[in-house]
């Protein structure tokens, strides 16, 4: 594959910056709805044109042009995974060097561990937002303010957010202030317009979400960060009560070949306990990524459940890494159903007298070639536990993907 010169060497002006990205992935999951019959091979392609114009010093214009498509698979499957060309990125900044920055317009969004706003790059679409995003940097302090709404991908029109539905949201991160940890609290506020309730009630819904995040730093090979959240609020004229949290722990073998890492963490997000009681328990996503914090696959969301992960990663040669798991996967409630990475709920048995979903193995090499171009294989399996037996759902699920990436 050709990989383009950088702008300067080309011959074009230094005010002038252009690039891009191309991606395929090669997926053929079988167990979707964990029915052994149900299998899938298809092709995700994913091309970004970039062009950015700085006309002087603290101004930039930068644009992005996106087509996504998938080949082998009707595309009404999977429509979250098409989008003929649009423009995925737009927006106007404005910057000072460790002072503040601000971009106006269509951009990602990405704070923290990325589990409450994030672009979600693993999709073939991936996420981004109509929103205004001020960064001030202050003593021991940076400080982040967002204001918009989440991008709508329509794959027949031009992509645009939905009128009415809002994001507000203040991220903190007190840097290198602090010796031996960094604090990042934060809240967040979603607004979601003719939704209904569980008692029959339709209205609007506003969620509040306040949380923090704790990052370990220890020079001597730990590592080890917790996140929770709590969420109040209506929706409708429900009631919400929802919480998630999370804790992490890895120690990197820093004098070792290949720098091996050992690592494991528990994942919990709160389920609805009542479905008919006007108080939705559940934990309500906002707009982060599921993978890889819950599984490599597409399929675990963060609502209703409980992941308890052990993995060990190690590099064999400079170039390449490679990392293994295991899962253990239970809901939090059988209650409430089984929400897959989409955070839609796909199975719910309420009369089954175990939570266990199943145990997983996961395993993912990462080759970083020449050139700018990374080449990915993973594959995923989860052995069906009782709650799923218990749901007529038996063989589990399997998720083998090849991936081959360039940026020019």
């Amino acid at each position: 594959m050709h990989v383009a010169a950088r702008a300067q060497d080309a011959g074009l002006p230094n005010w002038l910056q252009l690039g891009g990205s191309a991606r395929i992935r090669q997926e053929a999951p079988a167990g979707s709805d964990f029915i052994a019959s149900s299998s899938a091979y298809y092709l995700l392609s994913r091309v970004r044109f970039d062009a950015g114009i700085k006309p002087r010093k603290g101004i930039r214009l930068f644009v992005q042009l996106q087509d996504s498509h998938i080949l082998g698979l009707d595309a009404a499957l999977r429509p979250s995974s098409r989008n003929p060309i649009d423009l995925r990125q737009a927006y106007l900044e404005l910057s000072r060097p460790h002072a503040f920055n601000i971009r106006a317009g269509r951009q990602e969004i990405r704070f923290g561990s990325g589990r409450m706003m994030s672009p979600g790059e693993f999709s073939n679409v991936s996420r981004t937002f109509d929103i205004l995003r001020a960064t001030v940097i202050v003593p021991f302090w940076t400080v982040d303010v967002v204001a918009g709404s989440v991008v709508q991908i329509d794959p027949t029109r031009f992509d645009r957010h939905r009128p009415g539905d809002h994001v507000f949201g203040t991220y903190l991160s007190s840097g290198k202030s602090m010796k031996h940890v960094r604090v990042e609290p934060y809240f967040f506020t979603k607004r979601v317009l003719n939704v209904s309730g569980e008692t029959g009630s339709t209205g609007d819904a506003v969620v509040y979400a306040p949380g923090v995040r704790l990052v370990g730093i220890n020079a001597a090979g730990w590592q080890w960060s917790a996140e929770g959240v709590k969420e109040r609020g209506h929706w409708a004229a429900d009631s919400v009560r929802g919480f998630a949290y999370m804790l992490t722990l890895g120690y990197v073998f820093r004098n070792r070949p290949g720098s091996p890492r050992v690592s494991g963490d528990y994942n919990y997000a709160a389920g609805d306990n009542n479905p008919s009681d006007g108080v939705r328990g559940g934990m309500e996503p906002f707009y982060g990524a599921n993978q890889p914090y819950f599984s490599m696959t597409p399929l675990v969301g963060w609502r209703n459940m409980r992941d308890v992960r052990a993995g060990f990663d190690f590099a064999p040669w400079k170039r390449l890494r490679i990392a293994v798991d295991y899962r253990d996967l239970s809901l939090a409630t059988t209650a409430d159903g089984f929400y897959n990475g989409q955070n839609v709920r796909f199975l719910l048995n309420r009369g089954a007298t175990s939570a266990h979903v199943g145990q997983a193995i996961e395993s993912v090499a990462t080759y970083s070639a020449p050139y700018a171009i990374t080449i990915a294989a993973g594959f995923g399996r989860l052995f069906a536990g009782e709650y799923l037996r218990q749901s007529v759902k038996p063989s589990g699920y399997v998720y083998p993907y090849l991936s081959c990436a360039v940026r020019f």
